[in-house]
């Protein structure tokens, strides 16, 4: 099945009935938020700092997905992220991650590579800026602030999909997912989405 059927069934689940178990390491920020939204949808969320109980969390607890977010990564979090992203490829868990900020530091460039290069990733939605970060490229970005125009979104979207293998998801003006075959644009954004720390987690949530 190709990964935008794979994420259209995905999205089409009767949450409410199924109920799934979604593994969170998020920031501190808005981790609340996070969960708030997980419920919302019909999920149930299950957050880990732990470094022993990363490695057994995922069979053992019954994950259905996991989600990444980069928003306040430090040393020992990212190896609780690698331990448990290791751990979801291996019982097949889908795993999305948000590379907040990561233009921000040196640290933020080494520790997205880690994971990527350790970790297979699903889904990955950031903004312009992020993408192109991770793609090795200038990107005009300032903490978890994107000043692309986006001309080049679908480009880059596709590039990095293919590099990777997996579903890219932009936000900006225009939302784009694409899997590096099919792309599928949303066209209903919001600059007043900006004024809010942390609408942009919100969607993985979802």
């Amino acid at each position: 099945m190709e990964l935008i059927e794979s994420l259209k069934s995905l999205l089409n689940k009767k949450y409410t009935e199924d109920k799934p178990l979604i593994t969170f390491m998020t920031n501190y920020v808005t981790v609340l938020d996070l969960v708030d939204c997980c419920v919302y949808a019909g999920g149930s969320p299950v957050l880990t700092d732990d470094i022993v109980e990363s490695h057994n969390l995922i069979p053992h607890a019954g994950v259905n997905a996991v989600m990444f977010n980069f928003g306040t990564i430090t040393r020992q979090y990212l190896d609780i992220m690698v331990n448990i992203g290791k751990s979801a490829n291996k019982f097949n868990v889908p795993i999305m991650l948000d590379p907040a900020a990561i233009s921000a530091s040196p640290f933020r460039g080494e520790a997205i590579k880690r994971v990527l290069d350790e970790v297979h990733i699903s889904i990955l939605k950031g903004n312009l800026g992020e993408i192109k970060t991770i793609l090795g490229y200038e990107a005009k970005a300032k903490g978890i602030d994107s000043f692309e125009d986006e001309s080049d979104g679908e480009e880059c979207c596709i590039k990095l999909a293919k590099e990777r293998n997996m579903i890219v998801a932009m936000t900006g003006k225009e939302d784009i997912i694409t899997d590096g075959k099919t792309l599928v644009k949303i066209k209903n954004g919001t600059p007043r989405l900006q004024k809010v720390v942390g609408t942009g987690s919100l969607a993985p949530a979802h």
